[in-house]
């Protein structure tokens, strides 16, 4: 529940000079119940038609203005107080378009609510808009609201808006996370672990700490001895916004192994090696890696209705990203300052037969502002693709498209589409990076990797069972992803692409227990060689996540 919309203003009793005085000389719409004719006029923002249709249902005089109550409301038209009046069999009724009064009731909630008092047609878009903050603390929070109205007494134009909170049952707000998975990264390990611990203060700030760790010990490491990564989270709802702060840090070593093909010591003569020959050589290299990042959030809502939204967002993030050798030189050594400013609309559309149509269309802008230098453009003149050809003063695009058609029974189908658009070689941390469970699951993460790039996904899902306390889903979906890098010449400027297709079988009990497992089969490739192809293939993800 959370917050509710407001109810329609219930109806008033006025005698008659009082209606006199609100309703003056307007012409009404003239409507019959039985033997009584009511004579409607005022602020109901209905049309002739709505009101014949209402009077063709009345059964009472009471019940028609409880009607053209409700219609008005429903359609968007907050505190409007529908006054009327009887004088014999004929009924007198006036829409008048209250202005907000005092906003009071639980002081926890009130806040997000304090710009709409003195509002003189308040609509349910502008009380949504305002709702919206409010909403991510009451559910953080565990309690839920219901708005009722104070009338006044002298001026039933003026009318105060009640905000009365009931605590739920069953919240619960701190979490326990536990997971395990072959999901694996984009740099190190298959099989990982996860734990992460979050926690909802009565204030509405949401703390949160995970820690994930690659079981290198288990196998198909992709030449990484350990990955660790720590993350802490805090955000927090205000009437202007939802702003946060996020800070990471990864480390991570891989093993490169290079060989040397053997060659001769001696003389080549005719194409053969007249004297000693050195034999092939094999060496391994090892890196160590560290990541270090921290961003500020910041979200708006600009707008907002029961079946729409448009917001703003923005993050002001700092990167530090370093490679050694075992011999303690830089290979990589890049640090800058990034800030995105992003537009996202969310729809959606109540179709025939019980449908939904849901979409949600995205355009994010990122750009470099700041950089230290290191590896950034040191070596900007190298042909194809290099550490130092990636520039500091980057600017990528990242729009995104997400629909989905739902019978609000158990099936539904779901296409994502989202790209990122790039000029120049970025930093590694900014790059389009493929591969892994719902983005091309047929490989591992990391197996397309560019500055630019599209990936699709269309889903077909259905809810085998769907129990009060289980579900079991199935579903199949075709992928499609592609990634190129820029400013690079010669095989480093091809596109390479993967397309397949695979199915998804997801369990969830109550809110304690999830698994999932996920099989994809590539269908075809795209300027990939086979060997590399074979050593990304995923057979299957799975994992389970334990919730406390």
């Amino acid at each position: 529940m959370a917050i509710d919309l407001p109810p329609a203003v219930p109806p008033t009793l006025v005698n008659a000079s009082a209606m006199s005085e609100f309703a003056g000389s307007a012409a009404p719409y003239v409507g019959k119940v039985g033997s009584f004719e009511l004579r409607v006029t005022g602020d109901h923002h209905l049309s002739n038609n709505e009101l014949d249709k209402i009077f063709g249902t009345a059964k009472s005089p009471d019940q028609a203005i409880l009607l053209i109550s409700s219609a008005t409301n429903r359609k968007g038209h907050l505190l409007v107080n529908t006054l009327y009046s009887r004088d014999a069999a004929v009924v007198y009724v006036h829409a008048l378009q209250a202005r907000v009064g005092d906003v009071s009731g639980d002081e926890a909630i009130t806040g997000f609510f304090d710009g709409l008092e003195g509002d003189p047609d308040l609509k349910r878009s502008e009380f949504d808009q305002a709702r919206a903050m409010a909403d991510i603390k009451s559910k953080r929070t565990g309690v839920d609201y219901s708005v009722s109205y104070q009338t006044s007494e002298n001026d039933p134009g003026v009318v105060g808006m009640v905000f009365t909170g009931e605590e739920r049952e069953d919240a619960d707000r701190t979490d326990l996370t536990l997971k395990l998975s072959n999901e694996g990264s984009r740099f190190a390990g298959r099989y990982y672990g996860d734990v992460g611990v979050s926690h909802n203060t009565m204030g509405g700030t949401t703390l949160g700490l995970d820690y994930q760790t690659a079981i290198t010990e288990w196998g198909e490491s992709r030449e990484g001895d350990e990955y660790d990564q720590i993350t802490a989270r805090l955000s927090r709802p205000f009437s202007f916004g939802l702003y946060g702060i996020r800070a990471s840090q990864a480390e991570y070593t891989q093993d490169f192994t290079t060989q040397t093909p053997g060659s001769c010591a001696g003389v080549v003569i005719m194409g053969s090696c007249v004297g000693a020959t050195l034999p092939a050589t094999t060496s391994t290299s090892v890196f160590d890696a560290e990541i270090q990042r921290i961003a500020l959030t910041g979200e708006q809502v600009l707008s907002s209705d029961i079946d729409r939204r448009f917001s703003l967002t923005q993050e002001l993030e700092q990167v530090d990203s370093q490679i050694d050798d075992e011999g303690g030189n830089n290979l990589q050594d890049e640090a800058y300052t990034t800030l995105e400013i992003g537009a996202k609309y969310q729809r959606q559309h109540r179709l025939a037969s019980k449908k939904m149509l849901n979409y949600t269309l995205a355009l994010a802008a990122k750009g470099g502002i700041d950089d230290d230098g290191g590896t950034l453009e040191s070596t900007p003149n190298m042909t194809g693709v290099a550490v130092g050809k990636r520039v500091g003063d980057f600017i990528v695009y990242n729009p995104r498209i997400a629909v989905e058609l739902d019978n609000l029974k158990r099936t539904s189908i779901k296409f994502d589409l989202a790209a990122q658009i790039a000029n120049d070689q970025v930093p590694q941390q900014q790059q389009w990076v493929l591969g892994g469970v719902n983005s091309i699951s047929s490989h591992l993460p990391g197996t397309l990797v560019g500055d630019s790039g599209v990936f699709t996904r269309i889903g077909l899902n259905h809810k085998l069972v769907k129990l009060d306390s289980f579900d079991l889903t199935a579903g199949i979906f075709a992928e499609h992803g592609r990634a190129n890098f820029e400013d690079a010449n010669g095989s480093g400027n091809d596109t390479i692409a993967i397309s397949d297709i695979g199915v998804r079988l997801s369990a969830n009990y109550e809110d304690d227990l999830e698994v999932s497992l996920v099989i994809a089969d590539s269908i075809s490739e795209k300027n990939l060689d086979d060997d590399y192809l074979e050593a990304t293939e995923a057979d299957v993800f799975a994992s389970v996540k334990l919730i406390f």
